[in-house]
This record gives structure tokens, sequence and C-alpha cells, in this order.
């Protein structure tokens, strides 16, 4: 990746002006009434309904029952983070800065996230599993569905799943472009075009394209996104729908890896060494280090309704992605009596193709029994998801500490007085060592029904599926612990997942929920041909109260969950014997309290508020007694965050202000089975050099946005304001890498029709 050139960013402006030209302004058939900026739906039971009113709330969500169904009606615990809300926060990057949800402190491009104490990568688009990489351009809501009952889908975590909605055309002619800039370099280049496609009045389109860069505080440090996304949509009768999504995106990374050295005296961590000065700045790899990945991904679907009452839905997807890194290492500990930086290996070239997708059918019937009384509605879902990994990792065969002539020549350890970035160019010859090689490919079959009644007039709701699945696991591994021709291990697992829950409606305005599920991990991206031959699983119960007061301006959800995840892969002791050998009797728990809250005051002014207190533990960890009791990484036991915005009208009509706070509470560092001290004599572990004890300290972050929005000659303007770390607080994510100071950025946007 080359640093960013300002010729890049004039060339990237011109080329959206461009597309803005050359995309037309109104359809073939005129333009409509500008309030209309619906979605052209035709079936609403896979169609989450919009509410413009609303802005950040969201009344409707399809994940977890796999058709639209009223937020306050579920048996379970979901949230929706809107793409107004994202925009209004200028979140050009979905990542651990994010602490609006509860529960929800970290998730990332890799498609990897923390929830309810649990770290996951289970994240999906559209329905569809999903590596990771999306923009926000393409954004339209990301629904967390919480808890074991994310399994409706197939392979889940235990603490839930995210599903990434994509935006959808609409049925009248819209076009904007944005422009950022602001701290950290940033430029960000937006163009979005949705309506009729010209001289037609049934098929729909919604083009994104996107640029995003930065630099970092992190000297040499520097990032840049491009995209594009295409969605359409054709009307073929009154009652049927075809659609295709495709999306692309490019993103490179330099100098990428940042995180903050352990303080290290030779023989225990003392802590992190934030209080370094020349660490705030500090590059690991400086320029010599890159790691660029592209995805391609195409979603199409057909739905129709049948007068017997079924509407059915078949879905496709398929996606590949690309993943290049070279020298992508870091330091790991700081010695301040010698200033000495260690713990960085050998450089490495790596390059990993995934493949994968997907195919599922759904059919789903609403109708009304003993005269209306009773309302069922029934989903039957058979599915399918493949997910193939290859590729390689070679590393420098050796390293010469030294003699800066030999070919070899590379510092895994280095003064902080003498940095030296020297690296190897990647040559087969020189980086021979092969650490890893993987072709894997891993298929699940799966088969889904479930079935809710409603009573009373909707008062009481009870509702039970159950899901069957078959994993069949093709892999074959090649790396420093297998023979030479390698290792290969095919086998296959079947699961099943059952669920069962209630929703009833205590009072006006007040719904308890209780809800008990089973879900199954398939550990898809992370199975070796050397792995345990089992599955993770996990079951739990959700409850809680969901209300509604003053005609539904004032919404929250104030639940509680207890979740058990066990089968975990353990090493345990023999006590006859003394052998080793690995066992599935490991677990976890997690089990907390959440708060998430909506109030439209009004006269404009919205506020919105979450809490979450979450104690998660590991209950067996086999002959590392030492581990049980201690929380995984990266898993925060407090967290709240308080958000509002107003929308002034009158004179000030068009101005609007939105402004939030995110508090994140101290977490461990690292995994709860790190730096243990092994005991030779029983083979046990019965200590650690306290690596396990380190703790990074808890945050409070303010933000904040203006917006002066207006119209002129038909065209729609828009100048815009954003702050962030309003207080210039330093503090250290979760994921150990400095959060970035006080920055500023300026917005523009142009809409027309």
């Amino acid at each position: 990746m080359k640093t960013p050139c300002p010729l890049n960013r004039s060339l990237l402006v011109a080329s959206v002006l461009l597309y803005a030209t050359i995309v037309p302004a109104r359809s073939a058939q005129g333009r409509r009434d500008s309030g209309d900026d619906s979605q052209p739906t035709l079936l609403p039971e896979f169609t989450v309904k919009g509410d413009g009113e609303r802005g950040y709330l969201a009344s409707e969500s399809v994940t977890g029952t796999r058709v639209a169904t009223a937020i306050r009606d579920l048996t379970f615990n979901v949230n929706v983070i809107t793409g107004d809300f994202l925009d209004d926060f200028a979140f050009f990057e979905i990542d651990d800065d994010y602490g609006y949800t509860s529960s929800l402190n970290s998730f990332d491009q890799g498609g990897n996230y923390n929830l309810r104490g649990f770290n996951a990568n289970n994240m999906r688009r559209d329905g569809f599993f999903r590596v990771g990489m999306m923009d926000k351009s393409n954004i339209d809501r990301i629904e967390v569905l919480k808890g074991p009952v994310a399994a409706a889908y197939g392979e889940s975590a235990p603490s839930g799943l995210l599903n990434v909605v994509s935006k959808q055309p609409r049925s009248t002619p819209s076009r904007e472009l944005k422009l950022y800039l602001g701290s950290y370099d940033t430029t960000r280049v937006e163009g979005n075009a949705s309506g009729p496609v010209p001289g037609t009045t049934s098929t729909f389109y919604a083009l994104n394209l996107a640029f995003y860069e930065r630099t970092f505080d992190v000297e040499y440090k520097a990032l840049r996104n491009k995209s594009i996304s295409l969605a359409l949509t054709h009307n073929l009768q009154p009652t049927a729908k075809l659609s295709l999504t495709i999306e692309h995106m490019v993103r490179g990374a330099q100098s990428n890896p940042d995180t903050i050295p352990y303080l290290w005296n030779g023989t225990t961590y003392l802590g992190l060494a934030t209080g370094v000065p020349e660490l705030r700045r500090f590059s690991h790899n400086g320029p010599n280090s890159y790691q660029n990945r592209t995805i391609t991904s195409a979603t199409g679907g057909y739905e129709t309704r049948f007068a017997a009452g079924w509407s059915v839905r078949a879905r496709g997807n398929w996606f590949h992605r690309t993943n290049q890194g070279h020298n992508t290492g870091s330091f790991t500990q700081y010695n301040p009596a010698t200033r000495l930086l260690s713990g960085r290996g050998r450089p490495t070239f790596s390059l990993t193709g995934e493949d994968g997708g997907g195919a599922l059918v759904d059919a789903s019937r609403r109708a009304f029994l003993f005269g209306g009384k009773v309302e069922s509605w029934t989903t039957l879902t058979l599915d399918y998801t493949t997910y193939w990994r290859f590729g390689r990792t070679v590393q420098l065969s050796r390293n010469n500490n030294t003699n800066p002539a030999d070919p070899y020549y590379f510092k895994t350890s280095m003064s902080l007085d003498a940095i030296d970035y020297r690296v190897p160019a990647f040559d087969p010859v020189l980086y021979s060592s092969v650490t890893s090689w993987l072709h894997n490919r891993v298929d699940t079959i799966g088969s889904y029904a479930r079935q809710q009644f409603a009573f009373f007039n909707r008062r009481l709701i009870v509702m039970a599926s159950a899901r069957y699945d078959t994993t069949q696991y093709n892999l074959l591994q090649r790396d420093t612990s297998t023979p030479v021709a390698g290792a290969l291990a095919h086998y296959r697992l079947s699961q099943k997942s059952p669920v069962a829950g209630v929703n009833y409606k205590l009072a006006p305005g007040v719904a308890a929920y209780v809800n008990w599920s089973r879900a199954f991990d398939a550990d898809s991206q992370g199975k070796r041909a050397l792995s345990d031959r089992s599955m993770e699983h996990s079951n739990g119960f959700d409850y809680g109260f969901k209300s509604g007061f003053l005609e539904d301006r004032l919404q929250f959800t104030l639940g509680g969950f207890y979740t058990n995840r066990y089968d975990v892969a353990v090493t345990d002791v023999d006590p006859a014997t003394g052998d080793t050998f690995t066992t599935q009797d490991g677990a976890y728990r997690s089990r907390g309290a959440e708060f998430d809250g909506t109030w439209r005051i009004g006269n404009g002014l919205m506020l919105l508020g979450s809490y979450a207190y979450v104690q998660s533990e590991q209950t067996d960890a086999g002959r590392d007694s030492d581990a049980v009791g201690r929380p995984p990484a990266r898993q925060p036991k407090h967290q709240g965050s308080l958000a509002g915005k107003y929308s002034a009208s009158g004179a000030l009509r068009g101005f609007s202000c939105n402004w939030g706070g995110v508090y994140t509470g101290g977490s461990y560092l690292v995994t709860n089975t790190a730096g243990g001290i092994f005991d030779s004599r029983t083979r046990r572990y019965i200590g650690n050099n306290n690596q396990r004890n380190l703790t990074v300290g808890s945050s409070f972050r303010m933000d904040l946005g203006l917006r002066y929005q207006w119209k002129r000659s038909g065209l729609g303007h828009s100048l815009g304001l954003n702050v962030k770390n309003v207080l210039d607080r330093e503090y250290v994510k979760s994921s150990r890498v400095f959060g970035d100071h006080r920055s500023w950025f300026a917005s523009y946007a142009l809409a027309f029709r």
C-alpha cells in the first residue's frame, strides 16, 4: 500500500462527480413526490419496514425469526443499529470504538466481535455468513441477535451474531454525494444513487460508491478502503420479486500492527508500557509492512406468494476474499531497564483465499385459527452453507541480528534507542520455512422449523423452533507439526438446536419474555486437520421486560441472560498414569443484565441509553486450574452509554445536534490460559507469570455532531461537523492499541433527484 497522496484524493472526487453527472437525475416516468422514499416492498413477511420519523429507532427485525417481526413481540433480545446513527456519529469504520449497544464492545473488519462476554466471529451479511469487510456506505442497519437463539441460522457463537443488512433500492429516484475531510489526513467520499431504472416501472436499483483513507498517531501506519455495491430488484408480478446485490471492496493497511508492548523484567509481566512516551507513536515494522485484503460477493433471490397463503423466498450467496500480508508481526515485550524490545518473530509472508456461500429456501405462512382468535405463523427452512480456506504462510528460514550484509538480516529484538526496520523482501528462497499450508472445506446442510401462536389479541405469544444440521469437514494441513505429505481429516458431525420462548403482555406497554435455546459452533474458519474432531455447544436463558409508553415514544428493554458454553477442548492429566490427553470437558459461563432504551421526548429531542453488566468466566480448564474463574480477554464487566439528538424547528429548522458518551469498564488483556507456570512433577499448570493478571483500565469518551441542512433550487445541501473524543482523553482500546486523540471531521452532502 502506498502512502495517501493529494492526487489520489483529487482523482477520487472528480470520479464521483462524474458518476453524479452520468447517472440520470430523473426517471423516465418523471419525478414522484419527495416524501415517498420507501422500498418497493411486495412481500412484507421478509422485509423490515422503515420509519423515517424514528431515525435511530427500529420497530422490526428479521434476524432470529427469518421473517419480519415486531421487536416487542420477540421472545429474546435483539438490538438494531441504524444507518442514520452511523452517519450522524461519523462511524467511518466498524471497529472497537463502538459502544452504544449493551454487551457489544468490539467488532472489526475481520468479522470478529465481543458480545455478552465471549469472543466470536459469526458475522452475517443479509443472513449469509460473511468474513467481515463491509463499508458503511452500504449498511442499512446492523441487527444484533443475542444469545444461542442465533442458531436459527445454523452455526452460532454462544453470545449471538451480528447481521449486517445492506441498503435496498428505493421506489423514487434519489442521488447523494458526501465528502468528509478531517483529522489524521482523513478523506472520505461517498456516492449513492437509487430509484427506478430509467425506462422501466418495475425494476429498481441502488448504487453505492465509497473511498476512505486516513493515517494514525503511529508513524507509517495508514489505511485505504475502496468499495462499490449495486443492488437490483425486479417486480415480476404483484406478488413476486427478483433481487440481486453485488459488492466489491479493497482494503489496504500499511504498518498495521500497533499493539502496545507489555512491560517485562525478564521473568514477569508488569503491565502495559503506556507510560513510555516513545511508544505512543512507535511503529513495530516501519514502512516495510502491509496487509491487503479484497472481497467480492453476490447475493440473489426470488420471492413469491402462493394462493394457499404460503410465501416463499429462495436465495443464494457467494463470496471470495483474499488476504496478503508481509512482515505483520509485533514486539510483545519492553524491558524498561534495558529499553529493549523483544518477542517479535521472524517475518512472514502469507497469501490466503477464502471462498464461501450458501443457498436457502424459506417458506412462511400466517393464518388465523378458531374464527380469528388464534394467530399462527409457521416458518420452514432448508439451507446449505459452504466455506473454503486455502493458502499458505512462509517464514524467513533464519535470521541474523548483527550482520546487515547478510540477506537474512532481521532484528527480532532491538533497542528503542536504535530502531532498525530493515527486513528481507519476499523471496521464496529466503522465505522457505512453511509455517502454515491449508486447503480446508466445511459444508453444512440444515433444516429449520419454527411455529408461533398468538392468543388473546396477541397478548400471549408462544414459539418453538428446532434445527437439524449435518456438517462435513474436509481438512488438509501442512506445517512443522505434520508429516511432509501433510495431515488429512474427513469426518461428519450432526447437531440439534431447539428453541422455546414466551412473550406475555402483563399490562398495556409492558411485556415479559423468557427464552431458552441451544446452539453449536462448527468453527468453520478455525478447524484444522490436527484439531479435535468435535464441536462446542452452548445453551442459555434470556428473560426480562420490553416496554413501550407514551404512545411508544419511550421504549426500553431490561433483561438478563445466563449462557453456558461447553464441550470446549482442554488438556487434562490421567491421575493413574500421569499421561496427558485432550478432553471435551472445558466450559465457560456468562451471565449478566442489559438495558437498552430510547425516548422521543418531543420537540425534536430524542435520547438513547444502554448499560450492561457481564460476568464471564471459565468454569473448567482441565489441568490448568489457575485459569478457572478468570474471564476471557477483552470482556469488560461494565459498559454504558448515553446519546441524544436534537432537531430544531421554526427559525432554526434544518439544524440538528447529536451527542454521545461511552463508558467501557476495564478488562483483561490476554486469554485466561496464557503465561501459565507448569509443574513438571504433576504435569499441571499451578500459576502464571502475571500475564493473566494484566488489565486495561476503564475509559470514557464523548462524541459530538452538528449538522445544518437546507434546500435551494431543488437541491438538498448539508454541512456537518463531528468531533470525536471531545475531552481528548487518552485511552487504550480492548485490542491493546491507543485510541485516537480528539479529532475533527467536516462534511458536505449534496442531494438531488
